[in-house]
């Protein structure tokens, strides 16, 4: 069975990556700010202002079709996302490297930034997309060493220089931990999404095979919410379905094509197990609503 696109593990919404963008912006906006008005060191910012605005229209246009996307309720597909995340960091990669190219180039304490989009890159994308974006990261740095404007006031000022590297490299900490996290939360619950619907798919499958009830096949499908507490279910409708998942549905646990034959006697045990508990206390395990799905 071939998963919704809205289920498929790699298409992380493009509205978080969309505020993290702004918030590199913010973040770029307030540096530069602060190092030319406050610490006093002298920028050129006619040409950082002309990156800074095409950070802000390539993100403000992404953000217009994003939303354009949802009032028609039309997600992009998980291979369009994935296109899209490609491109985004490849832009983004570009345009720090013109910033750092007109403050400094490696020198530039913000440099470690690059290394926010190779992550971004690794968690996202496919392994082949990844690397090529490394690579492409790579040919920037090459080019950065070649092609930037020195600022006398890194080689002036080496306190100014280890306070801006202790900066960068925290700010960068920060904004890895944050994007790694959110992007395995985000992926966790669309892979457990997408087993929940296999197991739908599974025992509709049962239904229509006459092993089971389409009223039982409802039954379960309340009995592993785990938003219900079960309470409302059936008891009596839900022994029978115990007894016919005992002795009837062992010869349908080799499977089908959702799924294998360890993940249906999976399912099936774990079943017997929350009904059974379910009978047992009038609730079912709290465990099983947190993790039931590690089996």
């Amino acid at each position: 069975m071939d998963a919704p696109n809205s289920l498929q593990p790699r298409a992380v919404r493009l509205g978080w990556l969309i505020g993290l963008r702004w918030l590199a912006v913010l973040g770029q906006v307030t540096t530069i700010g602060a190092t030319s008005l406050v610490i006093g060191i002298e920028l050129p910012l006619l040409p950082l202002s002309l990156v800074l605005v095409a950070e802000i229209l390539s993100n403000a246009s992404l953000h217009a079709w994003n939303a354009w996307r949802k009032r028609r309720d039309d997600p992009p597909s998980p291979a369009v996302q994935e296109q899209l995340q490609l491109l985004v960091m490849v832009l983004d990669t570009v345009l720090l490297v013109f910033l750092l190219q007109l403050t400094g180039g490696l020198a530039n304490p913000f440099a470690a930034f690059l290394t926010v989009h190779i992550v971004m890159a690794a968690v996202l994308l496919p392994q082949a997309l990844a690397f090529a974006g490394a690579g492409f990261t790579a040919v920037c740095l090459t080019v950065l060493v070649f092609t930037h404007r020195p600022l006398p006031a890194l080689a002036e000022r080496p306190d100014l220089v280890a306070w801006g590297t202790a900066v960068a490299l925290s700010l960068t900490l920060v904004i890895l931990v944050y994007f790694v996290t959110r992007v395995t939360r985000a992926l966790a619950a669309q892979t457990e999404e997408l087993a929940r619907e296999r197991e739908r798919q599974y025992l509709r499958d049962l239904a229509s095979g006459g092993s089971l009830e389409t009223t039982d096949v409802q039954l379960i499908e309340q009995l592993l919410d785990p938003a219900r507490d079960g309470s409302s279910i059936d008891k009596a409708q839900l022994r029978g379905v115990v007894s016919r998942i005992q002795s009837r549905l062992q010869s349908a646990s080799s499977g089908t094509g959702s799924l294998s034959g360890q993940e249906a006697r999976a399912l099936h045990a774990r079943i017997v197990e929350r009904a059974q508990a379910l009978l047992a206390t009038g609730t079912q395990p709290q465990a099983s609503k947190q993790g039931e799905r590690a089996a």
